[in-house]
C-alpha cells in the first residue's frame, strides 16, 4: 500500500496508481511525504522475513528516503538471531557512508537506513526507489557474505558471466573499499561492466572501469583478443554518469577480470597491442587465481 500526504494535512491518496511512480519528484507539492507500506507492491521485495516500510520526503532541493525493517523474533539463515543479522547490516551500511540506526532494548528489534538524493531534476519516484533498493540489496548481500566468510567459488562462474559479476565481482569490489560500485552491463556501458571509484590521498576521486568475461581468454585468437582491445579503448574514451549527476566521469584505470585463465600469452598480447596502438591509462588483468587470492585477503582478515 502506498499513501501520500502534505505536511500538516490529511492523506491525498490511499494508494498510488502505477503512473504516479513515473512522475518527477520535483513535480510533487512542497514538503510532501509518500509512505510505501510494502516494497512487494512495486515488485521490489528486499527482505522476505519480517516487515518493512519506506517513507520518501520531498523537500525544495532534495528528496530523502528512509527504509525501516522490523524483524524482532525472526529466525534467520543458519540459525542466526535478528540481532546478529541486523548488526551485520548496520556494519555494511556504515562502510558505505549510509546513515543508519537501530531500536531495541538490549537486542536489536528494527533497523533504519537514510538516503538523500540532492539532484532530482530528472528523477522519478520509481527511479529513486530503484536506486535505494539497489544499494539496500548490496548491503543485504554483503552482510550475508560477511557472516558466511565470503563468496564460495562455483564452477558455474566459469560459464555464467552474470552470476560471476553479481556473486563474486560486485561484493568483492565493495569489500575492497571502493566507492560507487555500479554494475552497468547493458546500460550504455561503453566497455565497462562495472564502474567504481576510490578517494586518493589528495582528497579527490580516482575512477575505475572493469570488463568481465566468463571462462578463459586465449592468445592468438583474434575473436577473443580484439573485442577486449576495443572495449579497453572505448572505456577510456567514453565517460559515464552517476545516478542523479550531470557531470561526466572518466576512468583512469581499467581491469579485465575473467573467471578462467589467460592462456597462450593472451595478457602479453593484449598489452603489446595497447602499447603499439594507444597511450592510455593503467590496465590490470585478474584471472581466477588472482580473484581467489583477493577473496582470501579481504574476507580472511575478519
Amino acid at each position: 500500500m502506498i499513501g501520500i500526504k502534505t505536511t500538516g494535512s490529511t492523506p491525498v491518496f490511499e494508494r498510488y496508481p502505477d503512473q504516479v511512480l513515473d512522475t518527477h519528484v520535483l513535480e510533487f507539492p512542497a514538503e510532501t511525504e509518500a509512505l510505501i507500506v510494502t516494497l512487494s507492491d512495486l515488485g521490489m521485495s528486499l527482505l522476505k522475513e519480517g516487515g518493512s516500510g519506506v517513507v520518501i520526503s520531498k523537500q525544495p532541493t532534495h528528496a530523502s528516503v528512509v527504509f525501516e525493517h522490523f524483524g524482532s523474533g525472526t529466525s534467520w539463515a543458519e540459525g542466526r538471531s535478528y540481532d546478529v543479522y541486523a548488526k551485520a547490516l548496520l556494519d555494511q551500511a556504515k562502510g558505505r557512508g549510509v546513515k543508519s540506526e537501530c531500536e531495541g532494548e538490549g537486542l536489536i528489534e528494527s533497523v533504519r537506513f537514510h538516503f538523500t538524493y540532492d539532484s532530482c531534476q530528472t528523477s522519478t519516484l520509481r527511479e529513486i526507489i530503484g536506486w535505494t533498493v539497489d544499494t539496500l540489496s548490496e548491503i543485504v548481500q554483503d552482510a550475508e557474505l560477511s557472516l558466511s566468510g565470503g563468496p564460495k567459488w562455483q564452477d558455474t562462474y566459469e560459464r555464467d558471466e552474470l552470476l560471476f559479476c553479481k556473486e563474486v565481482l560486485s561484493p568483492l569490489l565493495r569489500r575492497m573499499g571502493f566507492l560507487f560500485v555500479r554494475y552497468t552491463h547493458g546500460r550504455k556501458e561503453y566497455g565497462k561492466d562495472f564502474t567504481f571509484s576510490e578517494e586518493t590521498k589528495f582528497g579527490e576521486l580516482r575512477h575505475y572501469g572493469l570488463q568481465a568475461k566468463a571462462g578463459n581468454v586465449r592468445g592468438g585468437v583474434r575473436s577473443e583478443v580484439d573485442p577486449i582491445l576495443k572495449q579497453i579503448k572505448k572505456a577510456f574514451r567514453m565517460p559515464y554518469h552517476e545516478p542523479g549527476e550531470t557531470n561526466p566521469r572518466y576512468i583512469s584505470t581499467f581491469i579485465v577480470a575473467i573467471s578462467g585463465c589467460f592462456t597462450e600469452n593472451a595478457e602479453e598480447e593484449i598489452r603489446e597491442e595497447m602499447r603499439q596502438r594507444w597511450r592510455i591509462g593503467s590496465v590490470f588483468f585478474w584471472d581466477k587465481e588472482r580473484i581467489l587470492s583477493l577473496i582470501a585477503q579481504y574476507w580472511g582478515s575478519t
